[in-house]
């Protein structure tokens, strides 16, 4: 691609007599063109922009009318005809032309000045381009200096960003401001042009933003409706928004561009209206395709009416309340006046008016009244008539918009009755409207004035909110309102058993208003409850505490009790994390003796959405997507599934053996798969097994199931804690006598006894201590082998409960053994002495 053109306007050169006789002679000769028929694009570029004067004189015309025909529809009468009046034409469907002038009239001037031109000469003495040569191919569409809508004009990064126009590889595209099919869709021939390609609304803009906005009408949305289809609210490139209308309500979608193209759009439709109606009823050519009957609505009504325009049956466009907004909102730039004085001068040789003079837009339409989101009022009546002598040219650029606001403090703490005043600065300092509104989230808390004094009401929260009338903006300051605590009082809802912690998250503490207080002292805090904080035999016991809080303090009393003896569960949950299978793949991936709680699981199974999923067969191939255990601690009690949500109507079966299964095939086959013993229908989710089985099998029962997670329960049998609570539930006199040959039962049943050996659990650790003691007294001890632990007779007790007899030999042995052990080693210590 070659070199792009890159031009700067020069404001004096306007002075130039040369250029001035050629602005003259260019708007005084007849250049209208034969019908519609395409202009051809011009080889010099005027780069000046017009003098008042000249602009003035565009539009002299209508200084001649009566007043009441310089306001409301007359005016847009009158103003079709001087605007199209040596109208030149150009066509949508032969685009290269449109796309062309883009590198003039869209161009980012101030990036790319004139100096830098490579195709053409540039003359700054009379500010114009000579021998100016066109981009030919699609290159124009990357052009880095074409400006297109849609597009935040400020970001950092201009090169993505005006470069290569860059939103899901859309590029830019040629955007009709009035949708086409809104009065002129009918495709003319390649050698006509007219409304589908008049420049004055064909702007470069945004190619996905451009496929969003569709052919909607131009509203604010309603941010805060609720959109069930995600298509119906797309927020696409920079803030430009579908969805339903924020003013008029319903369910009809509109588009809502960002802020700074807001004022753009709307001229642009303004300038439709203008030039292509049929308030006069009658018209030197026909009402069709290329000389459409448009006209702007205050409604919806025809947001989804598409076709051609006709004499008699006009096509709308609006959303003209919301237009208004924005063109006050976003006033006339200079990136619109340039554009229009290029497109006039060089192009089409008509203007848009509502750039030139915008508040001929109330004298046509009216006012609004907005606070930048709510539309408060729509004056329908004209404020006016035209002046061309009085009317300020490119008007509104003296209203400075609001940009943002903020507070002094964005929280504060009060006490009941007590009031500050917050200040609000708005954005910039030169804002023309600094006007703004005060709320308050919750007034039974806090009140704001409309100077921004709040008064405190009660405990609690609330959010002072203050708007920008204009722009809408808002700042918040979060506001605690506070009151004086007399008493507290403290609580423990929970209950205890021995060997449990208490903390400060157990306990309740309420102020004198019956509010939470939270930030208390508990000084003993991750307290252990002992066996002398509970009665033996398991009786609710009481220990007393207490909590402080500045001076106030409160006790409470936490109930502890013994736990009962009762044999242990032990669950294990299985999920794609356990079984090793690849999250979101649809690949089976077999695995065997992944171990939980002692307990050996075999599985085969996909990660597909993140959950297992499970077949009722083989599939294709060797798949087997089952589970199964090979080995167990206990009976299984109890399966609970947590199904995935793509599964909604299935059903896991559930078998059981008591052999395990030596791999998840097994589950496949009648003969080796046990028996079905529970099925499970989404959305169940708990089975709870009847019948004793030590192995089971887990397999859809029709085609592909996901589950999230299974926990299978076991009734483990005798645990540590459980020998445990057995040994300490109770105190009675010669325990050892009347529970030792029970606990020793229950010790060599034990699922872990390591567990109950070593660990310094202070239940398990006190209970072990004792149990030693009962086997002691009753002359026995545990006694580590290969195999874990046994039951003995102790030695030491052997020895004190021999005869006399026996005991004296025993002595005599002993005596004889040691003397003899002693002899020998001085032998020894002699013998080594002697070398």
């Amino acid at each position: 691609m070659k070199k792009k053109i890159v031009p700067i306007i020069l404001l004096s050169s306007v002075l130039l007599s040369g250029l001035s006789i050629h602005f003259v002679l260019n708007t005084k000769e007849s250049v209208l063109t034969s019908g519609y028929t395409i202009a051809n694009l011009p080889t010099t570029i005027q780069l000046s922009p017009c003098t008042d004067t000249q602009i003035k004189n565009y539009y002299s015309s209508l200084d001649n009318l009566d007043v009441d025909e310089r306001s409301g529809t007359s005016l847009l009468k009158h103003l079709k005809l001087i605007l199209k009046n040596n109208h030149k034409y150009y066509s949508y469907d032969s685009n290269t032309k449109i796309w062309q002038m883009y590198e003039i009239t869209d161009r980012d001037w101030d990036k790319s000045p004139a100096s830098s031109v490579e195709y053409g000469t540039y003359n700054p003495s009379t500010n114009t381009i000579t021998n100016y040569e066109y981009s030919t191919n699609d290159n124009i569409k990357n052009n880095p200096y074409v400006h297109a809508l849609y597009i935040n004009r400020n970001l950092d990064n201009q090169t993505k960003a005006w470069g290569n126009h860059e939103q899901d590889a859309w590029g830019i595209n040629q955007e009709h401001i009035w949708a086409k099919s809104h009065g002129f869709d009918t495709k003319g021939s390649d050698s006509s042009g007219g409304a589908r390609g008049d420049p004055m609304h064909l702007w470069a803009g945004n190619g996905w933003a451009n496929h969003e906005h569709s052919n909607y009408f131009f509203a604010f949305v309603d941010k805060n409706r609720s959109y069930s289809d995600a298509g119906t609210k797309y927020q696409t490139a920079y803030g430009n928004l579908t969805g339903y209308s924020l003013n008029v309500g319903g369910n009809q979608t509109v588009f809502e561009p960002q802020d700074c193209d807001k004022g753009d759009i709307a001229r642009a439709i303004f300038y439709m209206a203008a030039r292509y109606n049929y308030y006069s009823g009658s018209d030197t050519d026909p009402i069709d395709g290329n000389n459409p009957n448009l006209v702007l609505l205050d409604d919806l009504s025809e947001n989804t009416r598409t076709g051609t325009s006709s004499a008699s049956s006009p096509y709308g466009m609006g959303f003209l309340s919301d237009l208004l907004a924005w063109h006050k909102a976003d006033p006339v730039d200079e990136y619109e006046i340039r554009r229009n004085n290029l497109l006039y001068k060089n192009y089409t040789s008509n203007r848009n008016p509502f750039i030139d003079y915008p508040e001929w837009v109330d004298y046509i339409w009216g006012t609004v009244d907005y606070n930048g989101k709510e539309l408060i009022n729509h004056n329908t009546l004209p404020t006016g008539y035209v002046d061309t002598t009085k009317d300020v040219i490119n008007g509104y650029r003296s209203i400075k918009p609001a940009t943002g606001v903020t507070l002094n403090k964005t929280s504060v703490t009060l006490n009941e009755g007590s009031t500050t005043t917050l200040v609000a600065t708005v954005t910039p300092s030169d804002a023309t409207n600094k006007d703004v509104t005060w709320s308050s989230s919750n007034t039974s808390v806090a009140t704001v004035s409309s100077s921004g004094k709040i008064t405190a009401k009660n405990s609690g929260n609330a959010i002072i909110t203050v708007t920008t009338v204009d722009g809408g903006f808002t700042a918040t300051c979060n506001v605690k309102v506070d009151y004086e605590i007399t008493s507290i009082t403290a609580s423990c809802p929970n209950s205890f058993h021995v060997g449990d912690r208490i903390t400060r998250d157990d306990i309740e503490v309420l102020d004198n208003k019956g509010n939470p207080v939270t930030d208390f002292i508990f000084v003993d805090n991750n307290y252990q409850f002992k066996y002398v904080d509970a009665e033996s035999g398991g009786k609710d016991t009481t220990k007393i505490f207490s909590v402080s809080y500045g001076n106030l303090t409160a006790s409470f009393d936490a109930h502890v009790s013994r736990e009962k003896f009762a044999l242990g569960t032990v669950s294990d949950v299985l999920d794609v994390g356990f079984t090793g299978a690849t999250s979101g793949s649809y690949n089976y991936v077999s695995w065997s003796e992944e171990s939980a709680n002692k307990v050996n699981y075999i599985g085969n199974n996909a990660g597909n959405y993140g959950s297992i999923q499970l077949r009722s067969n083989t599939g294709s191939g060797t798949v087997h997507a089952g589970i199964v255990t090979s080995s167990s601690i206990g009976n299984v009690k109890k399966i609970t599934v947590v199904w995935d949500s793509h599964t909604t109507d299935r059903t896991l079966d559930i078998y059981g053996k008591n052999t395990s299964y030596s791999s998840q095939e097994e589950l496949y086959d009648d003969s080796t798969c046990g028996t079905l013993i529970s099925s499970i229908k989404a959305p169940n989710t708990v089975s709870d097994i009847t019948g004793d089985f030590a192995y089971i099998g887990v397999r859809s029962q029709s085609g592909a199931i996901y589950v999230s997670s299974l926990t299978i329960e076991y009734a483990a049998g005798v645990t540590a804690t459980s020998l445990s609570n057995y040994i300490m539930y109770e105190d009675t006199y010669n325990q050892c006598e009347t529970k030792t040959d029970v606990a020793i039962g229950y010790f060599d049943s034990l699922t872990d006894q390591e567990e109950f050996m070593t660990s310094e659990d202070y239940v398990i650790a006190t209970a072990r201590t004792r149990f030693k003691a009962w086997l002691a007294h009753e002359g026995k001890e545990i006694v580590s082998n290969n195999d874990g632990y046994v039951i003995s007779n102790s030695s030491i007790y052997l020895l004190d409960a021999a005869s006399s007899e026996d005991n004296n030999m025993i002595i005599m042995v002993l005596i004889a053994s040691s003397t003899l052990i002693v002899f020998t080693t001085l032998l020894i210590i002699k013998k080594k002495r002697r070398k």
